[in-house]
């Protein structure tokens, strides 16, 4: 059968037996211990197809051959069994896989490329780049302040020069004025 994502290399066509369902809770035992996205999807569902484009666009925004991003077509007979354990009610319907394979459902947009990469980002850097990461971020708000405060003295550097031309452009008329009193008392 066809895939609705056949054209995008790195999504992973899943096959039934790539699913399990242990106590009730869905593993994926293909993730090759990478985090991912799983979406179950049919290649009819106007949603779905727009999926192609998150997809796509997540390409972009992250290092993809980081993860493991799947799906399962609803329209393919051999799924129908194992959508049914997963109490697939609306397709499309995403799911976080994490290094386990365990398989979390996605309560938040599917189609929102920031969100999927940030929470896919969290789960594969490990606690200690979180840690430097936040210290980079401080780094960074503290770069931003020098910035600001840098700014701001030009501003002032700018007006204090403007407001110097203004006085120069004063004391010119002031001189001019002058000069012309004289022409006019020696006349």
């Amino acid at each position: 059968m066809v895939s609705l994502f056949n054209d995008i290399d790195f999504f992973n066509e899943l096959k039934p037996q790539d699913i399990e369902i242990i106590n009730g809770q869905p593993k994926l035992n293909c993730n090759n211990q990478k985090p991912g996205l799983c979406t179950i999807y049919r290649d009819t569902c106007p949603h779905c197809v727009n999926m192609r484009d998150t997809f796509n666009n997540l390409s972009n925004i992250l290092p993809i051959k980081d993860f493991y991003i799947s799906g399962m077509n609803t329209n393919n007979p051999n799924t129908h069994d194992i959508v049914r354990q997963l109490q697939v009610q609306y397709v499309p319907k995403t799911y976080i896989v994490n290094t386990k394979g365990e398989m979390n459902e996605f309560d938040g947009d599917s189609h929102s490329e920031i969100e999927l990469s940030q929470i896919l980002r969290n789960m594969s850097i490990p606690s200690e780049q979180i840690k430097n990461n936040r210290s980079q971020n401080s780094r960074r708000s503290i770069r931003k302040k020098k910035k600001k405060t840098r700014q701001t003295k030009r501003k002032s550097r700018k007006s204090k020069k403007s407001r110097k031309s203004r006085k120069s452009k004063k004391s010119r008329k002031s001189r001019k004025s002058r000069k012309s009193k004289k022409k006019f008392k020696t006349a």
